[in-house]
């Protein structure tokens, strides 16, 4: 399908001259100054607020002097060169590129600037953060093919802001390395039998049965006999009255 002049809404023809900028494409002789109507055609032309500008117009529009540096390079722009501007700001045509990717943005009129007033293209500014939702413009970090803010990437468990390069990583889930060696230790009591025991509420392996419940040998033994076992800690209670 034929493209459609941004000017005269006509199509352009496959072997017809045609100039391409701001998302949209101009016959040659449709390719006029928005402000003079001076046909620009392939010449130099400046970007204004999205708009197409012809050299005189635009150095007008921009209010620069010959001083002025570009937004991205920080060389100087010379009269002659094309150049871009939003905000206030100023690109050489060669810089005016996503800061993210790095696609021009010369021919588009879909970008953004961010709060730190770095261009975006529109892929980079909206694709959001993979725990929030929100759009990235900030840095960032790349997770399992997804992106995360940083102040997003929180432990599992205590939800504190990880190091990116201080985390564990345990079936797809990120910690800090506190809550991955409680996360051990707790495995390997685990694994080990070792539980606070109903019946004396003593740290030990409960592995032993007792009236439903597994209970520490000490309080094996003391069932038997109807004694309940030591306890590391003063009580007031029968450890038995719960059972």
């Amino acid at each position: 399908m034929a493209a459609t002049c941004g000017k005269c809404n006509l199509p352009i023809a496959p072997t017809s001259k045609f100039v391409e900028a701001v998302g949209k494409k101009w016959h040659h002789e449709c390719f006029l100054c928005s402000k003079c109507n001076v046909l620009i055609g392939a010449a130099q032309f400046v970007l204004f607020n999205n708009t197409v500008l012809c050299p005189p117009c635009g150095n007008d529009a921009l209010k620069r002097d010959p001083n002025q540096k570009c937004h991205s390079c920080a060389q100087p722009i010379g009269e002659s060169d094309n150049v871009a501007q939003m905000a206030g700001l100023a690109w050489h045509w060669q810089c005016y590129n996503c800061s993210k990717c790095g696609v021009s943005l010369v021919t588009t009129d879909d970008m953004y600037l961010n709060r730190e007033r770095r261009l975006l293209c529109s892929g980079c500014y909206r694709r959001p953060c993979a725990r929030c939702g929100e759009h990235i413009e900030n840095e960032f970090l790349t997770l399992h093919d997804e992106r995360v803010h940083l102040t997003c990437f929180t432990c599992a468990k205590c939800m504190s802001i990880l190091d990116p390069a201080k985390f564990f990583e345990v079936d797809m889930k990120q910690y800090c390395p506190a809550c991955h060696a409680a996360r051990k230790a707790e495995a390997t009591r685990a694994a080990e039998g070792i539980a606070k025991c109903p019946r004396c509420g003593n740290e030990a392996v409960c592995k032993w049965m007792l009236q439903g419940k597994r209970v520490c040998q000490e309080c094996k033994n003391a069932g038997a006999t109807g004694k309940p076992a030591a306890t590391t800690t003063a009580t007031t209670e029968d450890p038995f009255s719960s059972f």
